[in-house]
């Protein structure tokens, strides 16, 4: 029998957000988590996603990584990312706005264990710690796929971002909450 969380994991995995924002989803899922009494936070993030087949590198994308390598962002929005964080595990809600054609097969939410070891041995990623390391083979190609988040508490601007006002994400919290308790009871 499951326990809360593997159902509430199974649950988030079937529902697939299709917004782009990190701030109003990840909030929008701690808060659902929170209200159906499993612990959750989010954490801001940096996240290196690479793809690679035969051992060369195929394609490389970083999120929250401007500030980390020196290249100062000037755009209107927050440069980070934002992840929720349960016993054992991270949720990456906006996985999907990440797709490329090297990993277009993956999960539109990753969920992975937190926590993993991986030595990182290039000099380019930042010197943060690895919170979850997900790592797969895509079925049709081979390549072989990493995201890697590592903890940037301190790019905490998202607290200022209009998707911190609980208001905005209400109405998705109680739609998700409907649907568990249809599913749940």
């Amino acid at each position: 029998m499951k326990n809360k969380l593997e159902n509430a994991l199974e649950f988030l995995q079937g529902i697939g957000f299709t917004g782009t924002h990190c701030i109003f989803t990840s909030l929008a899922v701690r808060d659902f988590l929170r209200e159906i009494g499993v612990k959750a936070d989010v954490r801001s993030v940096a996240l290196i996603v690479t793809a690679a087949h035969q051992g060369l590198p195929l394609h490389r994308l970083g999120v929250g990584m401007n500030k980390l390598w020196d290249d100062p962002y000037e755009g209107p929005n927050w440069d980070g990312h934002l992840i929720v964080t349960v016993p054992g595990y991270l949720i990456d809600s906006t996985f999907h706005t990440v797709r490329r054609e090297a990993w277009s097969w993956t999960p539109d939410i990753l969920i992975t264990k937190r926590g993993t070891k991986l030595q990182i041995k290039e000099s380019n990623y930042p010197a943060l710690p690895i919170v979850a390391c997900a790592s797969m083979i895509s079925p049709a190609h081979q390549y072989q796929f990493q995201a890697v988040w590592f903890s940037y508490t301190r790019n905490n601007g998202w607290k200022t971002a209009p998707d911190f006002e609980p208001t905005r994400r209400q109405g998705l919290i109680s739609e998700m909450l409907e649907e568990w308790r249809r599913r749940h009871g």
